[in-house]
C-alpha cells in the first residue's frame, strides 16, 4: 500500500495573522486544506485557488531541489495549474 504523502506550510497574512496550509496525496490525488491561526478546524479547499496551488507548487519545488520529493509530484501540480507555471 502506498504511503500517504503530506506537506505543511504557512503564509503570513495582514494584521499579523498566519494561515496554515497542508496538502496530502492519497491514491494519486492531491487534497489541500487551510485554516487561520485563530481557527481550530481545517477547511477543505475544493477546488483550491490558483494562488494556493502556486504556493503549494513552490513548496514542492523547493523540496524537489533538496531531493525530498519526486519530480512527478511537481508535475501533478503543474497539470492542475494548466501547465502555465512561471
Amino acid at each position: 500500500m502506498p504511503k500517504r504523502t503530506e506537506h505543511n506550510w504557512k503564509e503570513s497574512k495582514g494584521e499579523g495573522e498566519t494561515r496554515f496550509l497542508r496538502a496530502f496525496r492519497d491514491r494519486g490525488v492531491w487534497r489541500l486544506s487551510a485554516r487561520m491561526e485563530s481557527e481550530e478546524f481545517w477547511e477543505n479547499l475544493e477546488p483550491p485557488s490558483e494562488a494556493d496551488l502556486r504556493s503549494f507548487r513552490d513548496v514542492l519545488w523547493r523540496k524537489y531541489q533538496r531531493k525530498r520529493v519526486p519530480w512527478e509530484h511537481v508535475l501533478d501540480v503543474d497539470k492542475a495549474l494548466g501547465g502555465d507555471v512561471k
